[in-house]
């Protein structure tokens, strides 16, 4: 009985694999890298759009702070107020709103950095 040489059947690689199973697992494979590519794609998109809100929200801050130490400094001459006791301390619901929404968002940037960190492993 003739020998077969050891390599037949065993496909190019020597795993077992038909040209075909090969020629599978290379498109499912470039398949898999594409929708990693537009996944990745997309969480850097709404990353920016949380970056960006962020950055509002920091200026929003910034202009509510400011204008509450000037009326705790100057007081309201609208209202006839020449200083609000303590106001440079006390922060308006709508301050404490955002800076919940800042925190929330600052976890989810946290969480798409940490996403894309694993989008770029499976390239």
């Amino acid at each position: 009985m003739p020998m077969e040489p050891a390599s037949e059947g065993l496909g190019a690689a020597g795993t077992g694999k038909t040209p075909d199973d090969e020629a599978a697992d290379a498109e499912r494979a470039g398949n898999e890298a594409v929708e990693a590519d537009l996944a990745s794609d997309a969480l850097r998109k709404e990353y920016r759009n949380v970056t960006a809100r962020i950055a509002a929200i920091d200026a929003e801050l910034k202009t509510l702070a400011a204008a509450r130490t000037r009326w705790a400094t100057q007081g309201n001459p609208a209202v006839g107020d020449t200083r609000a006791v303590g106001a440079t301390d006390a922060r308006s619901p709508q301050e404490e709103e955002l800076e919940a929404e800042r925190g929330a968002l600052e976890e989810q940037a946290r969480e798409m950095k940490r996403s894309l960190a694993e989008l770029r492993g499976k390239r």
